[in-house]
Formats: C-alpha cells, structure tokens, sequence
C-alpha cells in the first residue's frame, strides 16, 4: 500500500498538478482570446465606420463628379451658342461694314457733286449779273434819255 501511495504520488499528483497548470493556461488563453475578439470586433467596426465614411465619400464625389459633367457639358453648350452668335456679330458687322463703305462714298459722291453744283451756281450767279448790268445798263440808259 504504500508503494501504491507512493505511486499515486508520484504519477498521480504530477498529473493533477499538470492538469492544474494548463487548465490555467487554458483559461489564460481564453481571456486572452476573449480580449482579441473584443479587439479585432472593435477594429473591424473602426474600420467598417471607416469604409462607410468612405463609401459616402465616394458617393458624394460621385455626384460632384456627374454634376461637374452636367456643368461642363452646360458651359460647352454655352461656349458653342457664344461662337454662334460671334459669327453671326461678325457677319453682320462685315454687312454693316460694306453698307458704312458703300455710304461712305456715296457721301463723297455727293459732295463732288455738291461742289460741282456750287461751283456752276457760282458760274451761273456771275453769268447772271454780267447779263443782267447788259440789260440793264441800256435799259437805263434809255429811260434816262
């Protein structure tokens, strides 16, 4: 009997004491992985909060994106309607320009003819009072006798 102590000592108490320790390191083990969890859930979490901040992002940027091209493709439009109507200034500016010059010497033409008009009327003004001191000198000449 007392080797069978003497055995269960030595075989039976190093078990339990080996049991004993890693029933500890068991439960070390699962506090530890407890707190892993409890951080990895924490971080995927962040890291989901993250995602979605960033997926509102994108979607925002994504509608800025669709609205800047709304914006370009309206000032496109515009630039053209502008050009348009440049062309449209520019030909009747040319129009208005050719009428300006056609004016222009129509003005000149009559100036020339104005100054020719005077110029007769300055003939026919002196031609008129050299006809008339001949009439008119006889004429008087005859009333006075």
């Amino acid at each position: 009997m007392l080797a069978a102590i003497s055995n269960f000592k030595e075989r039976v108490i190093p078990v339990y004491a080996a049991l004993d320790d890693r029933q500890r390191q068991i439960n070390k083990l699962r506090t530890q992985q407890t707190i892993l969890e409890h951080e990895n859930k924490r971080q995927l979490l962040s890291q989901l909060s993250k995602i979605e901040a960033l997926e509102e992002c994108q979607r925002d940027w994504q509608a800025e994106k669709m609205n800047a091209r709304r914006l370009a493709d309206e000032a496109i439009l515009s630039a053209e309607k502008a050009m348009n109507e440049t062309l449209a200034l520019r030909q009747e500016n040319e129009k208005l320009l050719d009428e300006r010059a056609k004016v222009l010497k129509s003005i000149a033409r009559e100036k020339e003819k104005d100054e020719e008009l005077k110029k007769y009327k300055y003939f026919c003004d002196d031609y008129k009072k050299k006809v008339n001191l001949r009439f008119i000198q006889p004429l008087y000449k005859t009333c006075l006798t």
